[in-house]
């Protein structure tokens, strides 16, 4: 066993002895190129076969490129390595190869070395340091970041927002991005909590068109529910400048989430349902073929952004789990971030906490009308809403073959119908008579009135 020789000599070096007389004589080089499937572009390829984990499609492979790479692992059998500033560029490369193709060998290698704890435990450490990682350590969290988030629970992922938070830039942007995607996804699964069986979570940053600073949305296809956040570009390069108030943003848009799979399994709160009437409401004002007051349906949810629950809620509740994740982060920020933040939270709540209820005004060419009155003009032709939000069943009903309110009546009948056998009970009961109570003030208004 040449012990001593060995720690001279690094993975590349014992390679170049081997493929000299070759044009390009870097396997490191090589290898990556299989790193995606040419079919599905997913991973894992066998490197031996050329089989796709994923598809089972066949690629083409080196078989001369693999002969290589196996003698020289062969070499290592008896050695046992640690990363040093000598060997740390080909070992970690190596581990990266192993993350994105299958080769025996080279599995066992990795495994037999320990490589991915103790490559773990050096960015760990640098993390909670906050010492920048090398361009190498960075490929590689990068790398892992981009298969998901199985590989990067054993980081801590969680002191790189810390580290930005801090304006401390110890991962690229690029790699930023990928964590925070990874992180995004792990926060939508909570927020399942396998609640949804059929379902895909993804998160993408991407350039948004306008001022919109991300986006949730959900569709249905062959009975898998897709849930999607997108994030713009733009805000998240702010947030890794510095800015780390528009992390607010994150937050925001998981309660969308939230929002979406609640309705979509039957939730139902008092609170939650001024939030399914605005969303129904844009819905239905996005397809509605009806000319109410001569206006153009296109653009209300841009004229009523800063008064619809739906919005309002999400940013006063992603403000909310912000600050809760920040005091889980333990960070210290001093008196002056300190009052900027708290300036902000109490000028968002002086804005428009006022627009939070059930009835509010939306802008109709300039004019107002409440929530309910338009949503009753917007739903009398969807039956199908009522079946996509069963939610709204307990106020409305469909009389031949349209959708209306249910008049006071009617909600006294539901009311004494529901079984306390059903979580939401109590909920539904406080709602019922919210309602009943309200129809019956605007009974004597319309009378007052004759």
């Amino acid at each position: 066993m040449q012990t001593s020789n060995l720690e001279i000599n690094t993975i590349h070096e014992l390679y170049q002895e081997h493929l000299k007389e070759m044009e390009d004589s870097s396997l490191l080089s090589k290898i990556p190129k299989f790193h995606l499937c040419e079919a599905c572009g997913g991973t894992k390829v066998d490197l031996e076969t050329g089989k796709c984990t994923s598809c089972g499609y066949i690629n083409e492979v080196s078989k001369e490129e693999v002969q290589k790479l196996n003698e020289i692992l062969l070499r290592f059998k008896d050695v046992r390595f640690k990363l040093n500033e000598k060997n740390s560029h080909n070992l970690l490369e190596l581990y990266l190869i192993s993350q994105y193709n299958h080769l025996a060998s080279l599995s066992e290698f990795i495994e037999k070395n320990k490589i991915e704890e103790q490559l773990r435990d050096k960015i760990n450490h640098k993390i909670e340091l906050g010492i920048a990682l090398s361009p190498t350590e960075d490929k590689i969290l990068y790398s892992l970041a981009c298969i998901g988030i199985e590989k990067l629970k054993y980081f801590y992922i969680h002191g790189i927002f810390k580290d930005i938070f801090l304006k401390k830039q110890i991962v690229s942007q690029k790699t930023f991005q990928e964590v925070l995607k990874c992180f995004v996804v792990e926060e939508m699964k909570e927020i399942n909590a396998g609640r949804i069986e059929k379902i895909f979570l993804t998160c993408s940053i991407s350039s948004i068109k306008g001022t919109a600073e991300g986006s949730a949305t959900q569709k249905e296809v062959n009975g898998i529910m897709f849930e999607e956040i997108v994030l713009s570009s733009e805000e998240i390069g702010k947030i890794y400048n510095g800015k780390w108030l528009n992390f607010v943003t994150v937050f925001h848009e998981l309660f969308h989430i939230k929002d979406n799979l609640d309705i979509k399994t039957g939730v139902f709160t008092e609170e939650l349902m001024p939030r399914i009437k605005d969303k129904v409401i844009r819905e239905l004002s996005l397809i509605n073929e009806k000319n109410i007051f001569g206006y153009n349906f296109d653009s209300y949810y841009k004229d009523n952004y800063s008064r619809i629950n739906y919005e309002i809620d999400a940013e006063i509740n992603g403000m909310v789990y912000f600050i809760r994740y920040l005091k889980n982060l333990g960070l210290d920020f001093d008196k002056k971030d300190e009052e900027n933040l708290d300036k902000e939270i109490k000028d968002f709540l002086k804005t428009k906490t006022p627009f939070r209820n059930s009835i509010n005004l939306p802008y109709i060419n300039s004019n107002t009308i409440k929530v309910n009155e338009l949503l009753d003009l917007l739903i009398e032709n969807s039956k199908e809403t009522l079946e996509n939000y069963p939610q709204l069943k307990i106020e409305y009903v469909i009389e031949d073959g349209k959708v209306r309110p249910k008049d006071i009546d009617e909600l006294a009948i539901t009311k004494n119908s529901l079984s306390k056998t059903d979580p939401y009970y109590q909920e539904k009961y406080s709602y019922l008579e919210t309602l009943m109570e309200r129809k019956k003030q605007e009974e004597v208004i319309k009378k007052a009135k004759k």
